[in-house]
């Protein structure tokens, strides 16, 4: 899991630089050479690419693609540190989704309580940060809530499909979905930006893998809470490259949402 939360925190720096190229774009470029790779290593290791829950695989892979779309379109139009502040809310919604629809451990009143406390950061974030909009900051929420329930789709999965296997069926079903839609919006990418598209797709597909096995192998309450690392990386990121500087009741905000996330995870961590 640390591996994954690197190779995404990298993965959001080239988002973030890749601003000329619509987010429609991006995200097929991205799922398309993930389709590749996955088309390649079930080959290579003749594994049966159909699958299995096919209902389920289906439904992770249209929820994986609204909340990819969501996410890249953050990291394009507001701050490289509030974009994945928010974004780290979907370790908290994975412990809730898990326990209300997934048939998990149920959250207690106090993870509620730091639930609260999050989202109020998120509102002192958006407040006292005029380059946030009300529209980017709902499209950035709701592709938090994708992502939390497809990460416990995720989790579920564990039972019947490979890792392989359900990231092949998110990436051709990202693919077909974002097809028509980029063609009708392309830019086409200079030599620089080509390369950074074939660097993305390298990460992504490496952390997407990884981050696949490690919830598959461990309840998201104790996995999801590293998530929140990628912060710091988006703070240092933001900072040094883009030249991003947080104003000071945001970046409280942005403290009370990792101090939120970081206790309702780790109480997610012992026996209820």
């Amino acid at each position: 899991m640390l591996i994954a939360t690197f190779a995404f925190s990298f993965m959001a720096l080239l988002v973030k630089t890749l601003d000329r190229i619509p987010t429609i774009q991006v995200a097929f470029g991205r799922s398309l050479f993930s389709l590749m790779v996955c088309l390649f290593l079930i080959r290579r290791k003749r594994v049966h690419a159909f699958g299995k829950n096919h209902k389920l695989l289906i439904t992770r892979g249209l929820l994986g693609t609204g909340g990819l779309v969501c996410y890249f379109y953050a990291l394009q139009h507001i701050p490289l540190a509030s974009a994945i502040t928010i974004q780290n809310l979907s370790p908290m919604i994975t412990i809730l989704f898990a326990g209300i629809f997934f048939g998990d451990t149920k959250a207690t009143w106090t993870q509620w309580i730091f639930f609260i406390c999050a989202f109020i950061g998120v509102f002192i974030v958006k407040g006292f940060d005029s380059r946030i909009s009300p529209f980017d900051l709902s499209v950035s929420l709701f592709g938090v809530l994708c992502a939390s329930f497809a990460y416990n789709s995720v989790r579920k999965l564990n039972k019947t499909d490979s890792p392989l296997i359900v990231v092949f069926y998110f990436s051709w079903i990202s693919a077909l979905v974002l097809a028509p839609i980029s063609a009708f919006q392309w830019v086409w990418p200079n030599l620089n930006e080509w390369l950074l598209l074939i660097l993305l797709g390298i990460i992504v597909q490496f952390s997407q893998m990884n981050l696949t096995k490690a919830y598959q192998l461990e309840k998201p309450s104790r996995v999801s809470y590293l998530d929140h690392l990628s912060i710091l990386y988006g703070l240092v990121g933001g900072y040094f490259i883009f030249g991003e500087v947080i104003p000071t009741q945001a970046f409280l905000g942005i403290i009370l949402i990792i101090l939120s996330v970081i206790a309702a995870t780790m109480i997610g961590k012992r026996p209820i």
